[in-house]
């Protein structure tokens, strides 16, 4: 469920310049670089390099004051590719990070709650990742979400249904799973928009 969040344009109003500072344009288009090279570098699946773009531009949204959602796309980025390192700590931390920030600006929680879920099934935590599935789905069950991308919706109705198997929650878990089955009956010709993170999965490599 990993749409870009950056905002390449944004309209701030002159009040809110003045409560929050105004933002250094200078940092406003390094971030923009940064974060789209961080991109490229992720899709061709080059996580060092992608890593390490992320982190520039979650530093140049910091020190240049730029608008809340864009500090928590950097940090929610970021934090996926410590992830697949498989630093793991750091990895929690960043995203607990973009998840207040994205809570305190009204952006979209669904993200960070769906990569906490995945890191902490990543580390056998399944009561952990339970918790996040359970507050995440239905923030994004529903028509839009579903026609947007019904087949990484399934893959999410799995994993929450893996987690709630390994916590001994057998009824809840068939339940979940059917509703998968019942996703990719409905849309047999779809593909996964966007591929799960593969936490654990990358450890020392690039």
């Amino acid at each position: 469920m990993m749409k870009i969040k950056v905002m390449l344009s944004c309209a701030v109003s002159a009040l809110l310049l003045l409560m929050a500072g105004c933002a250094n344009p200078v940092n406003r288009v390094t971030f923009k670089r940064y974060y789209t090279a961080g991109y490229v570098a992720e899709n061709n699946k080059n996580y060092l390099a992608a890593k390490e773009n992320y982190y520039r531009a979650l530093v140049n949204a910091r020190i240049g004051n730029l608008e809340p959602q864009l500090e928590a796309s950097a940090a929610y980025s970021l934090g996926r590719m410590l992830g697949i390192q498989c630093d793991l700590d750091n990895s929690e931390k960043l995203l607990l990070e973009a998840l207040q920030i994205d809570q305190k600006s009204n952006g979209p929680v669904h993200m960070s709650y769906f990569e906490l879920a995945r890191l902490n099934q990543a580390q056998q935590k399944y009561s952990e990742s339970t918790a996040y599935f359970e507050k995440a789905l239905p923030l994004v069950y529903n028509k839009e979400f579903i026609e947007a991308d019904p087949i990484g919706m399934a893959g999410l109705f799995d994993e929450y249904s893996n987690a709630l198997k390994l916590i001994g929650r057998q009824a809840d878990a068939e339940k979940i799973a059917s509703r998968a089955q019942l996703l990719r009956k409905e849309y047999p010709n779809r593909k996964a928009v966007v591929e799960r993170t593969p936490y654990n999965e990358n450890c020392g490599k690039k």
